[in-house]
């Protein structure tokens, strides 16, 4: 950051820590402030009047980043596990303090901020996306907890519930759930009575009655007595909070899809192939529209993980694909190759066959709808493909006629 003053803030729930260093690495002023308004607008105000270049801080959004901007300071972000790492450089005890850390982010700016850049802001509409489409993440994998609560107590309790229907989390596993919520009350099916029970809730799922019936009966007996009638109202409340959370991730849905059609990128995600309206919202929540974050193709590549890296030791250089979007991508996406050798081609048909990614079975996720992973933003790399084609060049003239005979 050349020789002007730079500050570091260690982030924190209610009290955070600011610390300002001159060119030198000497401490200029070190203060707390308080997570309001009058403190954020104080902390801002005192770094103005110090002619701080810039701040460096643990998590790039919040008030706090919104102050200092607002304030025209440069806010560099340096995430958590870094700061961990460059705890080690002044010292090996690896002690946890937040006036050190606050030290820390100030003194590694002041040495390494030449090769940062700063923060870029994303539009309204994206920082609205991203908010939905990390939401919407949240609850999915709140559903797959509640799932795995529920799939253990019917294991107990009522194990013919379990695979009787394609999803345990849809609206017929769930209807059914709570009409016969123990193995007991399911004893008093018969085919017919099973056969008029599904065409009084709609069922549409191809199975008949009598097949759905048979898996019943074949299934282990479950609990009976005391036991079955508290794992009953286990399984009645774990249904109900599945059905809250099949309602409300509906609604974000619905709220995604139209703040992804209002998006002026829209049109770019959209075409991709197979993309699906969630999985394009999420590619465009977090790649961002902010174009100067990705000035070349290759770097959006190797933000998708899509761009092999050398790793040379003495003789040997392989090539190397890091995944660095496992914390970014708001769902747990498909694993993605870690090696690729050297000088071959990118792609699954190009990696030998213990090389090649392991896709787990869409029967054993418990959630087998559409989800992102680090290799689909590897589509953005080909963005040419979107663009208008170049016209057709001329043929080259080689001087000479083809001859057939020498074919």
């Amino acid at each position: 950051m050349g020789e002007g003053m730079v500050a570091g803030i260690d982030w924190a729930s209610e009290v955070h820590v600011a610390c300002v260093l001159d060119g030198h690495g000497a401490v200029a002023s070190r203060f707390s402030f308080t997570h309001d308004g009058p403190g954020i607008a104080a902390m801002a105000g005192r770094l103005r009047a110090a002619d701080v270049a810039g701040v460096a801080i643990e998590r790039g959004d919040g008030p706090v980043v919104e102050a200092l901007m607002e304030a025209g300071l440069a806010v560099f972000v340096v995430p958590s596990r870094q700061i961990k790492g460059l705890r080690s450089r002044y010292g090996s005890a690896g002690n946890k303090d937040d006036r050190f850390d606050a030290y820390v982010l100030a003194d590694t700016l002041r040495s390494d901020g030449h090769r940062w850049k700063p923060l870029r802001p994303d539009t309204d509409p994206t920082r609205a996306l991203r908010a939905a489409c990390r939401s919407r993440k949240d609850l999915v994998e709140t559903r797959v907890q509640v799932l795995g609560q529920l799939r253990a107590n019917l294991e107990l309790a009522f194990p013919g519930a379990i695979g009787l229907f394609t999803k345990l989390y849809s609206t017929i596993s769930l209807a059914f759930l709570q009409r016969f919520p123990t193995a007991a009350k399911a004893a008093w099916l018969s085919p017919k009575r099973l056969a008029s029970w599904l065409r009084s809730m709609g069922y549409t799922g191809g199975v008949s009655a009598r097949i759905l019936h048979d898996r019943l009966a074949a299934a282990a007996p479950g609990l009976a007595g005391a036991e079955g009638e508290a794992r009953g109202q286990i399984t009645l409340a774990l249904v109900t909070v599945i059905g809250t959370l099949n309602t409300q991730i509906a609604a974000l849905d619905a709220e995604i899809g139209r703040l992804f059609a209002a998006h002026p990128d829209q049109h770019i995600f959209a075409s991709l192939p197979r993309s699906g309206t969630i999985r394009a919202a999420n590619l465009l929540a977090e790649i961002g529209d902010c174009r100067q974050r990705f000035p070349t193709d290759d770097a959006l590549a190797a933000l998708a993980g899509a761009c092999p890296s050398t790793r040379q030791s003495g003789k040997r250089t392989p090539g190397r694909v890091p995944l660095v979007l496992q914390q970014e991508t708001p769902c747990r996406g498909d694993g993605l190759r870690q090696r690729q050798p050297h000088g071959r081609p990118l792609g699954r048909r190009h990696l030998r066959r213990r090389d090649r990614p392991r896709l787990p079975a869409l029967a054993r996720h418990p959630d087998p709808g559409p989800r992102v992973a680090a290799h689909h933003l590897a589509l953005l790399a080909g963005r040419h493909r979107l663009r208008p084609s170049p016209p057709p060049q001329p043929p080259l003239d080689i001087g000479h006629s083809y001859d057939s005979s020498r074919a």
